[in-house]
């Protein structure tokens, strides 16, 4: 039924936007470590972690809206971006819809081919890739050749002691679930860089 529906039914625009900004990450990730390769190992979103990535100790979350819209984020839980003691980065990017020739457009389905053409002779990386993908509701399909977007910015946050958050340990515990809006011009001070892993 998942394959089904995932087959028949494209993403909507935010989640393809979403997607598209979690597999740029990835392609970032991949370009820092190992360029011949794709890090599909470092994906963890798709397995329900808190947070989308992690690599050499550090996790990083990837929240990713269009360009036109402002700085208000949504955190979907207590425990995102709320990993203690771990080095953690929250990352964010906006893109605007392109022509489908511009120089700087990207489609779900261009990224997913290039990745696929770094992978194609490690096929345990290529069930990786796959099975991430399809959990987060994608089936490879020329369907996402369109929308086209740009990445417009990229900001990177360092979440220490002082970011705002909400934190389980200050919520009455009969709360079940929580999730909140943050505003990132408000977060300025937060702003780093460059990531740990950036050569």
């Amino acid at each position: 039924e998942l394959f089904r529906s995932a087959k028949n039914d494209k993403l909507s625009e935010n989640r393809i936007i979403g997607l598209l900004g979690e597999l740029m990450f990835l392609q970032y990730i991949s370009d820092n470590t190992n360029p011949q390769s794709i890090a599909v190992e470092t994906w963890q979103g798709p397995h329900g972690n808190d947070e989308d990535f992690s690599l050499n100790g550090s996790v990083y979350e990837v929240k990713s809206s269009k360009s036109s819209q402002n700085n208000l984020i949504k955190i979907n839980s207590l425990r995102q971006i709320n990993s203690e003691n771990v080095p953690t980065f929250l990352i964010h990017q906006s893109f605007s819809v392109t022509v489908n020739d511009g120089p700087n457009s990207v489609s779900l389905y261009n990224i997913v081919n290039d990745m696929y053409s770094k992978v194609k002779l490690d096929h345990s990386k290529i069930a990786e890739l796959e099975y991430k993908l399809f959990k987060s509701g994608y089936i490879h399909d020329v369907k996402y050749t369109e929308p086209t977007y740009a990445l417009d910015a990229s900001s990177y946050y360092l979440v220490g002691p002082d970011f705002p958050l909400i934190y389980s340990d200050l919520v009455d515990p009969r709360i079940s679930r929580v999730r909140y809006t943050l505003d990132l011009d408000r977060c300025k001070e937060f702003l780093v860089s460059e990531l740990p892993f950036e050569v």
